[in-house]
């Protein structure tokens, strides 16, 4: 620092001094690193520090150091000392750790060496480094199964064998432990601990050596385990299992010698359990009783462990039946092998005895099934009496009763039946209720019901079809629609369809409406063909059919399998016939073909339907003296007559004909009259007078 110093002729200014600084020569900065940072007991491996300095190299430096870490300074490795020097003209010293081997296992170990504060330098960063000491490796023990099977039978030996990875030239002690189902010195010889393995050998095998015995077992484990120890590291696999089979059992099988037994007598049945292997000593067999039959109640009790005696190899197990009063049928008695010690099941393992009952009565009905028909309204069905046997010889069947009668179909309630006696041979009779049943098919199952008999409940079916005939309708001639009961005739209802109306004749039905003719005579050239609506009770005229030199006296009726409607037409007062269709829409009569047949039987062809198969008949009247009024098939296509047959008491003609649904004929006017309804057979021709009636000139049926 200078500074100027008061004095003459001057004054002192500001500022009045100044410092200048003088800097020393700087201290080297000491750093230490990891030039080798890995080093290890074996070899050894060497591992290597670096202690660095910065600025001039012209002198030494000593630089203080201290160690630490896991490792121990001279005892893991070779001593390191403090100071570490640095030489002249060198920037570093690099400084060797030298593992020491140990027969100690440890876990790998460190040593950090760091620089310590000291004279002439300055301690920089990094100022510590690490290396690390690899121990020494152990060798691996492991355990296998050279042979993992043994038995008691020979005996046969099993073979572990313990293995050592790495040096051999010392014998190594390997601990042990045994384990498992089988115990180590009385299933098979001790096995000690530890084992060793011999000087130049990598492995050792461990024999195991059954001791057979008395006790049947199952097959059973011995598993050797290797345990930590001294010198070695268990690896993996730690443990190894031979099986030990047993002296084998014997197999305990079942079978029905004997599989048929019965109440009668009694007969007995029989089981037969059998074993296999020796025989010197008795086996118990435990067994269970199943099946449709009871044990101690279908037959006398049968005890669910059964023993085979010593010296025999099969024991024969009889099933005897108590008879009883039950009708049981057939019944099973199943005998089952159950596991327990000192056998195995084998196959097979069940068998079943049938116990057949004592012979039971049974019913029998002849006829078991009934079919019945009836028309709606009309008078119910007779039915034929059904019988009632015993089917079983050298039995007695009583106590016979009617069940509850099982209805289906709609209604019940139209079936009654009795039974003549209550002990067979005896008669079932039915009585039918159906004339209030609409149209349909309906069935009954009567039972017939007895305590003795196996088949108690047989039943008789029944069923009846009940047949409409379809809605009747009358015509007269002046337009009076009405319809009629079939079975009495009995008007239900009436419509005037037009009035003014007059010589309407015959009447049919296509299903929609109703035809009839609208017979115009006094020398009136044509007919018209006149359309009715029942529903509506109105008619009105669709065009004219037949014309002059066409004929007259038509009698239409419709083919409800194709839908044309025919007629029929005498082509003079006592000539010969023709058939026609005629158009629903415009009446138009068209020629089909002339009606053909010996002299006598076509003239005066009086009437004309077609039933339900599309057959069609006619019918004429009697003028020759031929037998009575004759009914005929016609043919549609060729127009030939086929008489069906006559009747004697009818000469005169027959009024209008119509086929019911049932394909039953009728007739309105049964010959000399308007004021009956009858029908006609289709077999014989012969007529039935049904009842009187009101004066038609047209009848149909719709259905």
């Amino acid at each position: 620092i200078v500074g100027i110093a008061s004095g003459t002729g001057y004054d002192v200014g500001t500022p009045a001094s100044a410092t200048v600084t003088i800097a020393d020569a700087p201290l080297p900065s000491v750093t230490v690193t990891a030039l080798d940072p890995d080093a290890s007991e074996v070899g050894p491996n060497t591992g290597t520090y670096r202690i660095a300095r910065t600025v001039a190299t012209t002198a030494a430096l000593a630089v203080s150091v201290a160690v630490s870490g896991t490792a121990v300074n001279g005892t893991d490795y070779q001593t390191i000392t403090t100071p570490q020097t640095i030489p002249a003209g060198a920037a570093f010293v690099d400084v060797v750790l030298t593992p020491l081997a140990d027969a100690i296992v440890d876990a790998d170990e460190t040593a950090a060496l760091t620089a310590v504060a000291g004279t002439g330098y300055v301690v920089g960063t990094p100022a510590s480094a690490t290396v690390t000491i690899a121990d020494t490796p152990l060798p691996s023990v492991t355990v296998t199964a050279l042979d993992p099977d043994a038995s008691e039978v020979g005996p046969n030996t099993g073979t572990y064998r313990i293995t050592r990875s790495g040096a051999t030239t010392a014998a190594m002690a390997v601990g042990v432990a045994v384990s498992g189902s089988a115990v180590n010195g009385t299933d098979y010889q001790t096995i000690t601990t530890p084992q060793t393995i011999p000087v130049g050998a990598a492995f050792v095998d461990v024999v195991l050596t059954p001791i057979a015995d008395a006790v049947v077992d199952a097959d059973e484990t011995a598993v050797l385990n290797v345990v930590a120890g001294s010198g070695y590291v268990v690896g993996t696999p730690a443990s190894a299992t031979v099986t030990i089979a047993d002296t084998p059992l014997p197999v305990v099988t079942v079978t029905a010698l004997d599989a048929d037994a019965s109440e009668v007598g009694p007969n007995p049945g029989t089981f037969r359990l059998a074993r296999t292997g020796a025989t010197t000593a008795a086996l118990a067999v435990s067994v269970t009783l199943t099946g449709t039959a009871v044990n101690g109640t279908d037959y006398q009790t049968i005890a669910t462990t059964q023993t085979i005696p010593a010296g025999v190899a099969v024991l024969d197990v009889t099933v005897s039946p108590l008879a009883d009063v039950l009708v049981e049928g057939v019944e099973t008695a199943v005998l089952t092998v159950q596991p327990a010690a000192g056998y195995a099941v084998g196959s097979p393992s069940g068998a079943s005895v049938g116990i057949a009952d004592a012979p039971t009565p049974a019913i029998l009905l002849t006829p078991s099934a009934v079919a019945l028909t009836s028309i709606e309204g009309e008078a119910s069905p007779g039915v034929p009496p059904v019988s009632v046997f015993n089917s079983v010889a050298g039995t007695v069947l009583n106590g016979l009763s009617v069940g509850p009668i099982a209805y289906s179909g709609g209604a019940s309630g139209w079936l009654t039946a009795t039974l003549n006696s209550t002990t067979a041979f005896t008669t079932l009779f039915l009585q039918t209720a159906t004339s209030t049943l609409a149209a349909g098919v309906y069935t009954a199952s009567v039972p017939v019901l007895s305590p003795v008999a196996s088949n108690s409940g047989q039943a008789v079916t029944v069923t009846l079809t009940v047949r409409s005939r379809g809605t009747l309708y009358a015509l007269t001639s002046t337009g009076a629609l009405s319809t009629l009961r079939p079975s009495t005739g009995a008007v239900l209802t009436t419509t005037q369809v037009e009035a003014g109306l007059a010589g309407l004749q015959s009447l049919c039905d296509d299903g929609t409406s109703l035809y009839t003719i609208d017979y115009i005579a006094n020398g009136q050239t044509r007919d018209f063909l006149y359309r009715i609506s029942p529903a509506a009770g109105t008619g009105n005229i669709v065009g004219p059919t037949l014309i002059g030199g066409q004929g007259g006296y038509m009698s239409c009726d419709v083919d409800r399998t194709t839908g044309v409607i025919y007629a029929v037409a005498t082509t003079s007062a006592f000539g010969t016939s023709a058939l026609y269709t005629i158009s629903p829409s415009t009446g138009a009569a068209t020629f089909v073909t002339n009606i053909t047949g010996p002299a006598a039987e076509t003239p005066t062809l009086t009437s004309f339907a077609i039933n339900p198969s599309g057959e069609a008949f006619v019918t004429n009247r009697d003028f020759l003296g031929q037998g009575g009024a004759g009914l005929y098939r016609l043919s549609l296509s060729s127009g030939a007559l086929t008489l069906v047959g006559r009747d004697p008491n009818v000469t005169l003609q027959y009024g209008e004909l119509a086929f019911d649904a049932t394909g039953q004929l009728w007739v309105q006017g049964c010959g000399g009259t308007t004021a009956s309804i009858c029908t006609i057979s289709t077999v014989n021709g012969l007529r039935t007078i049904l009842y009187s009636s009101a004066s038609y000139t047209g009848i149909a049926f719709r259905w």
